[in-house]
């Protein structure tokens, strides 16, 4: 058996290297080709904006048009002119609300409630809690509501019914604790039951002195 001695390859015929260790060979018949022109490449498809980026758009275009009819003077306001806006519209329709009549005054109530009640459970996610905030914002806005109509009996209907909601959302959703339930009973009663109070001075005062006892009150 015989064995074949190998001949060493040359210097010059090896191939040259590259990064990484690895070897080629330029392909001579594929030198002579051109790059692609950009007018021939494939882009890629631009992505349809969703609902939410879409009712956001909307929005900016909106408050942007808002904005560009507001009189120069009133443009780029301070915190105290924002402050002294907001406290004279907010005087202004109290006044109105609270002297116009029972009905309006029970709107009116209603509508802070609810609003005062998403102010105290926005501090209680600040401080890690997790209360729900529909079933406590509804319940607030029932109380005054309620107290119009039926008087403590339905403030009564309205607490049971909310304790209600609130065993059956503890019971169902896992991540609940027993201090995020007392959390949010105790917001939607607090706000509810004291502007609901208003109610009852509104409604034993002859006008127009029962609706400026609340003015007094608030």
């Amino acid at each position: 058996m015989s064995i074949e001695r190998l001949e060493p390859i040359p210097e010059n015929e090896l191939p040259k290297p590259v990064s990484e260790g690895k070897y080629f060979e330029p392909a001579a018949e594929h030198e002579h080709l051109e790059p692609v022109p950009e007018r021939n490449r494939l882009e890629p498809a631009a992505e349809k904006p969703t609902v939410k980026e879409r009712v956001r758009e909307k929005q900016h275009a909106a408050k942007q048009k808002v904005y560009d009819k507001t009189p120069d003077r009133f443009k780029n306001a301070n915190a105290l002119q924002v402050r002294f806006r907001t406290g004279f519209v907010y005087v202004a329709v109290s006044v109105i609300c609270v002297l116009a009549g029972n009905i309006p005054t029970m709107v009116y109530l209603s509508l802070v409630s609810a609003i005062c009640a998403g102010e105290f459970f926005y501090m209680m996610r600040v401080d890690a809690k997790l209360p729900n905030e529909v079933i406590g914002i509804i319940g607030a806005a029932a109380y005054p509501i309620a107290m119009w109509r039926w008087g403590f009996p339905g403030v009564g209907l309205v607490t049971i019914g909310l304790m209600l909601a609130l065993l059956v959302w503890y019971v169902y959703y896992m991540r609940a604790r027993i201090p995020d339930l007392g959390v949010s009973f105790f917001g939607a009663a607090y706000t509810g039951m004291l502007m609901s109070s208003l109610i009852l001075v509104r409604q034993a005062v002859p006008s127009p002195w029962g609706g400026v006892l609340v003015l007094l009150l608030l």
